[in-house]
């Protein structure tokens, strides 16, 4: 993997991370109902990205878990009972560059999903869920292919950067958008 990329991509994307990790907030501690709005943002964020990574899948002949995930993430909504609600792809996204900027995002989420499993657990009672799991479970292979993915010489370092920056972006506007769902329909109980 390409050291360089890495800790460029980690400065580069700093802000708009920092940004995901404090609309979740989960520092302060793990509920249902932050877990609700994170699934629905990832879900939505991963769904918006699916025929990317599926192209990525196929050009580059690597696995994303993506379908999978996308799975996981429906079961743990069905166990919340609220309606999921999906977004479409806004724009073909051509770029090996741009699609491992997201990839980049996605796969370096199943190193903090140790932490939320065990924060899940050690919840009064212990919330369980599938996507931190299936994440978890594929941590390993998603990280194996990241390091694959950086270390091409053709990669075009701006694009990879955009797409990483793109994709922190998307999943917090998807969090604003469900935080403030959820702040209506308490107002108007």
């Amino acid at each position: 993997m390409k050291t360089e990329l890495r800790k460029k991509l980690y400065e580069e994307t700093k802000e708009k991370h920092g940004k995901v990790e404090n609309a979740f907030n989960f520092s302060e501690g793990i509920s249902n109902s932050k877990l609700e709005v994170f699934y629905k943002s990832i879900l939505n964020s991963r769904i918006k990205y699916q025929k990317l990574f599926q192209e990525l899948e196929k050009q580059l002949l690597l696995k994303t878990f993506n379908s999978s995930l996308i799975s996981s993430l429906q079961k743990d909504l069905k166990d919340f009972d609220t309606d999921i609600e999906t977004a479409k792809p806004n724009k073909e996204l051509n770029s090996n560059s741009f699609a491992i900027g997201v990839f980049y995002v996605f796969a370096g989420s199943a190193m903090g999903a140790r932490l939320l499993r065990k924060m899940a657990l050690e919840h009064n009672p212990p919330i369980h869920s599938h996507y931190i799991t299936e994440l978890i479970n594929t941590s390993k292979s998603q990280m194996k292919s990241l390091g694959c993915l950086l270390s091409n010489d053709n990669l075009i370092e701006k694009e990879v950067i955009e797409g990483a920056n793109e994709a922190f972006s998307t999943i917090n506007k998807y969090a604003n958008l469900e935080y403030k769902r959820k702040h209506k329909s308490i107002e108007s109980a």
